[in-house]
Parts: structure tokens; sequence; C-alpha cells
């Protein structure tokens, strides 16, 4: 059983709030950060900086395990990194997993519509479609398909809808820093 809170004011989250943060993790991450879920007994909030699921996406041959935090020494250090910002697999809320495009998450841009990605998580394995993979464009708190300018980043502060995971990495790495994005999403299908 999930507890699910009312907000008073939407909640936006900056992209620039995501990987770029120094120092150490949050004193209470379940407040700020991820507080709209309360802990009841089936879904664990994941220790700070601690790997906590395995992705497993068969069409590009990727099995790799994810850290939680999204500090940029984190998504430097490591594969795969899931926001701290957004929700939780198994939740009914969107998550977002980013890594450099030079790393896992290299063949990002190979998946197509129709694939499949797994996240098992101590609580559980969930299995999703993927909806959407394109090319996109950043203005720090969007994520827009470059081609029809629609807003693909989606972070729902309550289960509304399908269950959603998100991946991106950074294209066009000869600029500094690049505002282009492969961007992923893809629907829950099964628990």
């Amino acid at each position: 059983q999930i507890e699910f809170t009312e907000l008073d004011t939407p909640l936006y989250v900056s992209l620039s709030d995501i990987a770029i943060g120094e120092g150490t993790p949050p004193a209470e991450p379940t407040k700020g950060y991820f507080f709209n879920v309360v802990h009841k007994g089936k879904v664990t909030i994941p220790d700070w900086g601690t790997y906590w699921c395995s992705i497993n996406i068969p069409s590009i041959g990727l099995t790799e395990n994810a850290v939680y935090g999204d500090y940029q020494w984190q998504v430097d250090d490591y594969e795969i990194c899931s926001s701290m910002l957004f929700g939780l697999p198994g939740t009914g809320l969107s998550s977002l997993f980013l890594g450099h495009n030079y790393k896992a998450l290299k063949s990002l841009p190979k998946i197509k519509v129709g694939d499949t990605i797994d996240v098992a998580t101590s609580y559980g394995v969930y299995k999703y479609k993927v909806t959407y993979s394109g090319y996109c464009i950043t203005d720090g708190y969007k994520i827009c398909d470059t081609t029809t300018g629609k807003n693909m980043l989606e972070n729902r502060s309550e289960p509304n809808g399908a269950e959603i995971v998100q991946f991106y990495t950074c294209m066009n790495s000869n600029i500094s820093p690049t505002p282009y994005r492969w961007f992923v999403k893809a629907e829950l299908l099964s628990k």
C-alpha cells in the first residue's frame, strides 16, 4: 500500500537541479526530493548513492545497475543514475534515469518504439514498453522533441495514467554544455 499526499502547488523540477549538484546527500531524501510517496512496506526508497536496481534493455544488449542519485559526480562516476527528483518504479509515478553518452547509455539512440525495458528492484520486477525514442533539446526545464516541439519529460506527482520510466543521455558532445538529448519513454506493461 502506497499513500500519496496532495500537493498545494504543482511540482516543477528544473533539469539544472539534476546532475549538477555537489557535496553530500540530502539530510532527509524523502523531503523535497521524493516527498510525495510515503513508505508503507512495499516500495523501499533507496539509500542515496547506492546501487538499487538493475536495468535490462534486450534490444541494445544493455544490462546495468543504477545508482540512486543524480549529482554530476555520480553521473561522471557511474554508468546509470536514477533521479531523486522523480518517482520509483512500482509507485505509479514517472521515473527518470540518466547517464553519459560514452558509457552504458551510448546505444540509447538505437532503441525503437515497441522495445521492452525491464527494471528489477528489491521489491519487484517491472516491464515497460517503449512509446517514444527521439532526438530532443532541453531548456533546463523541459526536454522537447526537436521535430514537434512537444515536451516529452513527465514528472507525475500522483499516480494518474500509466506508470512510466524515462531515460536520457546527452547528444552532440562537441557542444559544451550541450542542450541536445536522446530521450526514451516507456509505459508499464507488467509487474
